[in-house]
């Protein structure tokens, strides 16, 4: 027993060990618009300046990247794309943990099956991508493999949890919450263990509510006008508008139905490239053994949730709410694997199956590595670098999208360059509380009464006649080019 015990450890150690290396090998040297990551400008100088990012205001990220952003390896964009790897190993190492909590560490074979799901998970292409830069997704899939590793969807039968077991459910689920509201899809799993028995259940909910009172620290973080503090939250209405996602609301349930139907075919491919077309097949071995569980309802409940929002939510990233939902196929993936090795007699089958399941996780892993390896990225900083330093003293450069907005930010704000120069994006000048946080940046041009988009570049220099006024346009359909104009 306790040779198994030690096993059972030694597995999620490794399986989070490699995950880590392979992430810190191919991890962005700094900041990074690849794998979707134009918002990390905005959550890395959030974090660094205790501010608050764009909604929901991502208290949790923003905490555990400040402390991730003062570690002495790095800048700080590249200490936070640490946190990425760092979460996305750690998620990996829980999944391959869950399974063995929920195969009772029967075997050997059980073991191989729970480091290759775990494995799978980590050099999937979604995770693999959101390790390597900074993004709230890693965070949130180690968020989604915690709770069930707690919960143990892939269990034969519901744990009875205890009373530790359910206060740290609720802490997590609370945290979580924090990060993404999309986490919220894993009610249908969270609620039910936390009811379940009379025993715990004030504690359960009542960590919970401790894990949600890090969106208490908004209106702190906002009060001290930070220079990064959207929403300038100094009300109820302000705090809700920020933290249920105003801007962005109407994203949600909002993509035409022929982009969803779209993105519903496109699923099955997403699934196979997650984990291989055998890969695929233990999956489904897995769901099927555990079709009379009772946790197997619920689980697929969250699985649908998750489907409906990443298909419907009206954003061409969307498909990257679906890492919570790869991180309940590999958990499933692992146990298809051990069934098949527990049907298997001979040891000449059980060597192919072992064969197949290292060349699953190889064929990820080097097919994967051209296609994540962002060691030599430096397209952002090389906007940067063309952009800022050769602006006119004192000028006012004006913006029209998330990736150069961002990226500004991040370099005059955290690295202080050109403190002389004001960024002003156009799209966020009409909002009320958007004067303020710009008054903190520092040399905050005098705005217009008509802000609107349409026009703005003209009425900034009407309004600011003694300061250069400079236009960043960005080329159709394609926000990572600029074109530089100053007048």
């Amino acid at each position: 027993m306790t040779a198994r015990w030690l096993a059972a450890g030694v597995i999620p150690i490794l399986v989070g060990g490699l995950a880590f290396a392979v992430y810190r090998l191919t991890l962005a040297p700094g900041l990074t618009w690849s794998h979707a990551g134009a918002d990390g400008g905005d959550l890395i100088t959030a974090a660094v300046v205790w501010g608050v990012p764009h909604p929901p205001g991502y208290p949790t990220y923003t905490l555990l990247g400040h402390l991730f952003a003062a570690l002495p390896f790095g800048s700080p964009a590249f200490n936070l794309n640490l946190m990425s790897a760092t979460c996305s190993a750690l998620a990996a190492a829980l999944v391959a943990g869950g399974i063995l909590r929920s195969m009772s560490w029967q075997s050997r074979e059980t073991r191989y099956a729970a480091a290759v799901a775990g494995l799978t998970l980590a050099f999937g292409p979604m995770p693999w991508g959101q390790a390597t830069i900074a993004e709230v997704h890693a965070l949130n899939a180690l968020f989604a493999a915690t709770i069930c590793f707690i919960v143990s969807p892939w269990s034969a039968a519901s744990p009875d949890l205890d009373l530790s077991a359910k206060a740290a459910l609720g802490v997590v689920w609370g945290l979580g919450l924090g990060n993404s509201l999309t986490i919220a899809a894993f009610a249908p799993l969270v609620l039910p263990a936390l009811w379940s028995g009379a025993r715990g259940r004030a504690a359960g909910f009542g960590a919970l509510g401790t894990g949600l009172c890090v969106y208490a620290l908004i209106p702190i973080q906002s009060s001290a006008r930070p220079v990064i503090n959207w929403g300038d939250v100094q009300s109820l209405e302000s705090f809700i508008w920020l933290v249920s996602g105003g801007l962005y609301r109407g994203y949600a349930l909002a993509a035409p139905i022929e982009l969803v139907l779209q993105r519903l075919l496109t699923l099955p491919r997403l699934w196979l490239e997650q984990a291989g077309w055998i890969g695929g097949i233990w999956i489904a071995y897995g769901i099927a053994a555990r079709k009379r569980a009772k946790q197997l309802t619920p689980a697929s409940i969250v699985a649908l949730l998750t489907v409906v929002f990443a298909t419907t939510y009206n954003t061409s990233d969307s498909d990257l709410y679906l890492i919570p939902l790869w991180v309940l196929s590999a958990g499933y993936l692992g146990i298809g694997l051990a069934e098949v090795f527990a049907k298997l007699a001979g040891r000449v089958w059980r060597a192919a199956v072992t064969a197949t399941a290292g060349w699953v996780v190889i064929a990820l892993l080097v097919g994967g590595w051209r296609d994540h390896d962002l060691s030599q990225d430096r397209q952002a900083a090389a906007f940067a670098e063309s952009a800022l330093p050769g602006l006119p003293r004192s000028a006012i450069l004006v913006t029209h999208a998330d990736a150069h907005t961002f990226t500004l930010w991040y370099y005059r704000l955290v690295r202080g360059w050109r403190t002389d120069v004001s960024i002003v994006d156009a799209r966020l000048a009409g909002y009320v509380w958007y004067e303020p946080m710009l008054s903190a940046q520092g040399a905050a041009p005098l705005l217009p009464a008509d802000r609107n988009e349409d026009g703005l570049v003209d009425r900034l220099a009407a309004a600011n006649p003694a300061r250069p006024v400079c236009d960043l346009i960005s080329p159709p359909q394609d926000d990572h080019l600029s074109i530089l104009r100053c007048d």
